[in-house]
């Protein structure tokens, strides 16, 4: 698509806006957050005297694509982002970099909610629940590819993205950016969901069940700054000012990621905060929670 006089006009009148340096804060920040989290999960872990699970290696590697994004979405202003696309020099490079930073978001999102439901595996031992936890993480690999997939072929030839003077057939990436985000949502909404059944049947006392239900619902987060991110692309769409306007979509993208990994670690980190390798739960409390064959974190 090429600019309409208005349009090149307004990018000519605004050619000194800049938001490199938001693009920075921004990712150095969901950074620290990321990593002071996993950080703080592995210390637990270390306390409690617990060995890595199949969680803490998804979430490792959760954290490796999380590294990343924050590094692309950052390198990106070298390209002409957070800039008016009129300023880029480097078209190509600069596409290829959006292709990147949409790829490696799906997976770092996919990677933490495997995360989470291999810690609801591992807590969780009834047979519903486990059927329910696989078929949620065959769904969420089935969408991650699908999404990746739509990527990497939304242009045939893909040099459209960055050649728009080139004849080529692309699909409707504000369509599959809501069907993609709906999805998203819905199965964030489902994988908080999750636990909450057998935590009501819990008897705990008032204060420790608010302590791990604060700890399970704060994924609620992560799904408001998912709709946020699914507003925000849905409005980019086709549009000609990519450089500036995607400034947005990374930034939510970089915090979605960061929110999910604290989520994904919150309920692993007990161990810090009491006084024991095992935690302060009530003798009761513990006794329900093996009576529903859970096995909270911080137990070793």
């Amino acid at each position: 698509m090429s600019l309409t006089p208005d349009e090149l006009q307004y990018q000519i009148d605004h050619i000194h806006d800049d938001r490199r340096t938001a693009v920075i804060i921004g990712s150095v920040t969901c950074a620290v957050t990321a990593y002071g989290f996993v950080i703080m999960r592995f210390c637990a872990n270390k306390k409690a005297a617990r060995t890595l699970k199949a969680d803490d290696w998804a979430i490792l590697v959760a954290l490796l694509f999380a590294t990343g994004q924050y590094i692309d979405v950052s390198i990106g202003i070298l390209w002409g982002s957070a800039r008016h696309s009129i300023i880029s020099t480097e078209p190509e490079h600069y596409g290829k970099n959006l292709i990147a930073a949409e790829v490696i978001y799906v997976w770092a999102i996919a990677a933490v909610k495997l995360s989470i439901l291999l810690l609801w595996n591992r807590l969780f031992t009834s047979k519903g629940i486990q059927i329910a936890i696989w078929l949620t993480g065959a769904l969420v690999i089935t969408m991650t590819i699908s999404a990746m997939l739509i990527v990497v072929l939304q242009c045939i030839p893909l040099e459209h993205l960055w050649n728009p003077a080139m004849p080529a057939t692309c699909v409707s990436m504000s369509i599959c950016a809501t069907v993609f985000g709906v999805v998203n949502i819905l199965s964030d909404i489902f994988i908080i969901l999750l636990p909450v059944r057998k935590l009501l049947k819990l008897r705990l006392e008032r204060g420790e069940k608010l302590q791990l239900f604060s700890l399970f619902m704060t994924g609620g987060l992560v799904t408001i700054i998912s709709t946020a991110r699914m507003f925000y692309t849905m409005e980019l769409g086709d549009d000609d000012d990519v450089a500036w306007n995607y400034v947005d979509v990374g930034i939510w993208s970089s915090a979605e990621i960061s929110a999910a990994i604290v989520s994904a670690c919150l309920p692993t980190l007990r161990p810090l905060f009491s006084r024991s390798k095992i935690g302060t739960m009530s003798t009761k409390s513990a006794s329900s929670i093996s009576n529903l064959t859970i096995t909270i974190p911080m137990y070793k």
